[in-house]
């Protein structure tokens, strides 16, 4: 692919990452030919070129790493600050298990408003929706639980950002007549559920900063 403006291309024909690339953290390595990450998690290797609004980025990467069971996935960021993990846009290859591949932007509300906080809700429990026919359901309860296990880890990655987890358990009489929606008694009980989230993590930032050295 070509496209008009500045080029870069690398092809690691050498014995050290080098000095168009700055580490996060992260034991990046050069071994015939190929950039090589082991136990990198999020400490990126960012590149010292500032990329214009309009780039065609092309790169062929694989993984070579599991955790436990789970086989590994490939993460590209681009378009962030050149220091902090997540702070541009992040692509997820089959990440979580192989279970899906994601483009994120994490930090566009927290630019804008620095102090907010962030309430993610959790996936509702699908394996007791009656709408979804058997073995469907099963099928979607155990997804929605694998996203759910995910949407928390990466939340606890973040600052001012809490997972509220749905723990209304419905029997399927109790589900609107369409099958899959809940009543509106449960949607009262979940809102009471995020503004008790929504006060607690108020209240421990508050005692956070309090206590926080640097505020003194």
């Amino acid at each position: 692919m070509t496209v008009p403006g500045p080029a870069f291309e690398d092809r690691f024909e050498r014995d050290e990452v080098g000095p168009d690339w700055w580490s996060a953290g992260g034991p990046w390595l050069v071994r015939g030919g190929e950039l090589r990450g082991a136990g990198t998690r999020n400490n990126p290797l960012w590149l010292r070129m500032r990329l214009p609004v309009d780039v065609a980025v092309e790169f062929t990467a694989r993984s070579e790493t599991a955790t436990g069971s789970r086989p590994g996935d490939v993460k590209i960021e681009i378009f962030g600050n050149g220091r902090d993990h997540a702070s541009g846009y992040v692509l997820v290859f089959g990440g979580w298990g192989n279970a899906t591949s994601v483009i994120a932007r994490l930090d566009e509300l927290e630019a804008h408003s620095a102090e907010a906080m962030v309430m993610l809700v959790g996936l509702p429990p699908l394996s007791s929706f009656p709408l979804l026919p058997q073995p469907l359901r099963a099928v979607m309860g155990i997804r929605a639980r694998m996203f759910d296990e995910a949407a928390k880890f990466e939340v606890s990655q973040r600052q001012r950002v809490v997972h509220v987890p749905i723990d209304t358990q419905l029997a399927p009489e109790q589900f609107s007549p369409d099958g899959f929606h809940p009543p509106p008694s449960s949607y009262s009980e979940l809102g009471r559920q995020v503004a008790a989230a929504i006060f607690s993590a108020k209240t421990q930032s508050g005692r956070s900063q309090k206590h926080n050295p640097s505020n003194l």
